[in-house]
């Protein structure tokens, strides 16, 4: 029959690997450490150093010498159980419930690393401009037998100045999956000091690609460092990417539609996001600015064939971004300027606002009260006729209490358009 210190000693056990089944990791030391205090087990000693070790990150240094450091944790040896100090071998159901506890202990070390190696690489976003983290983070993938840490220390040797490029251009033709892992397949640009800084993925390329492949893309480290991410124009991928993918050094988000937007808005992330570039006009209230604390441009990348409705206005987003940009060069469609003038009173971090299409080129900058300085440029030499035509009304409506300066550069138009647009602009920048 098992003594009562037997039948605590097994107890104290299942509470360990109870406690650790469910995930309490930390709170399975304090059970495990009753059991070596009945039982003085080695292997009990041994198990707690590993706990101590990975758990609480080095702060109990179990595995030096256990005794002093369980006895430097608060443990009295004996304070419970004096009968058990001289110590004993593990009864049959110990020994199996501690080998349990030992194989689950394993199962962490993977776990272990990758928390480690995100710490490092998390370093690396912190001072991208200091070679040391990256150096260490070099070592710690060469230690693991990882060719990225050789990659890393050539591209910065080259950096440096040194002779290495055809050395370091033979290593990545010869290691070229290794180096980028799952994202190999994906189109991926700039890479620096051998870490990557874009990523992106063209629809030709995306037809190729599960949902499950990006499911597997998305827990890859390679992301920690990238500041650009083209999005995938496909909301359930870039959703998936924007809310499981670690992109701690993100900087910009490029083609993010409303709705894959505030999923990462809802995501509890420290994002570090300055530029934002959707690919619709659908704002609401849902993206809230406390996610992204760090933005300085909203950009939508095309100009409007018909007036955006109030909410797009009210969205709290646009009245966060001190830089908003509307349409690129090879857009068409109307340039709103009225309905700029017209709302940018209530944008209250507004410091620019910008659109252009194919033909014109438009600044607002705020001049105090309701005020602007207004930038009018032309981009073509024969504007389309109805867009023009559309541009010259808005100026005609424009008055000139709103219109502090105008600054107006029609040297791009044919003599005849000149001429309309300055006639439309008389009145303005008086």
């Amino acid at each position: 029959m098992p003594s009562i210190i037997t039948h605590a000693a097994r107890e104290a056990l299942e509470e360990a690997v109870a406690r650790f089944t469910a995930g309490k990791h930390l709170e399975a030391i304090d059970p495990l450490r009753e059991y070596w205090v009945v039982t003085r087990d080695p292997g009990a000693a041994t198990l707690l150093g590993r706990m101590g070790t990975w758990l609480s990150d080095g702060q109990a240094r179990f595995d030096e010498d256990p005794a002093a450091a369980l006895h430097a944790g608060g443990m009295q040896a004996g304070k419970t159980f004096d009968a058990a100090s001289k110590g004993r071998a593990p009864t049959t159901d110990e020994a199996r419930l501690l080998e349990t506890l030992a194989g689950l202990l394993d199962g962490l070390k993977p776990q272990r690393e990758r928390a480690e190696e995100l710490g490092l690489l998390k370093a690396i976003v912190e001072a991208p401009h200091d070679e040391t983290p990256k150096l260490v983070y070099a070592d710690f993938l060469t230690e693991r037998g990882d060719v990225r840490g050789e990659f890393i220390n050539l591209s910065l040797s080259l950096a440096r100045g040194e002779k290495v490029k055809s050395k370091l251009e033979a290593f990545e033709k010869k290691h070229r999956r290794q180096i980028a892992g799952p994202f190999v397949d994906y189109r991926h640009t700039d890479l620096e000091s051998g870490l990557f800084q874009s990523f992106g993925v063209d629809l030709e390329a995306h037809a190729q690609f599960k949902l499950s492949d990006y499911q597997a893309l998305a827990q890859d480290l390679r992301w920690v460092t990238v500041r650009t991410v083209h999005l995938p124009a496909v909301d359930e991928v870039a959703t998936l990417l924007l809310t499981r993918a670690p992109l701690y050094g993100a900087e910009v988000l490029n083609r993010a539609s409303t709705r894959a937007l505030e999923a990462a808005a809802a995501r509890d992330f420290p994002w570090r996001v300055h530029t934002i570039l959707l690919s619709d006009y659908r704002l609401g209230p849902k993206v809230k600015p406390a996610a992204f604390p760090n933005l300085k441009t909203l950009a939508l990348p095309m100009a409007w064939t018909s007036p955006p409705d109030r909410s797009f206005w009210d969205a709290p987003l646009l009245h966060h971004a001190p830089v908003i940009t509307i349409g690129d060069v090879g857009t068409s469609g109307d340039v709103l300027i009225d309905e700029f003038l017209a709302h940018a009173p209530s944008l209250e971090k507004l410091e620019r606002l910008e659109a252009t299409t194919s033909s014109v080129r438009l600044g607002v900058v705020p001049a105090g009260g309701a005020q602007f300085d207004l930038e009018v440029s032309f981009t073509s030499a024969r504007p389309d006729d109805e867009s023009f035509a559309k541009l010259v009304e808005r100026l005609e409506r424009i008055t000139a209490k709103s219109v502090r300066t105008l600054t107006l550069d029609a040297r791009t138009l044919a003599p005849a358009l000149q001429k309309r647009v300055e006639a439309a602009t008389l009145h303005l920048g008086a």
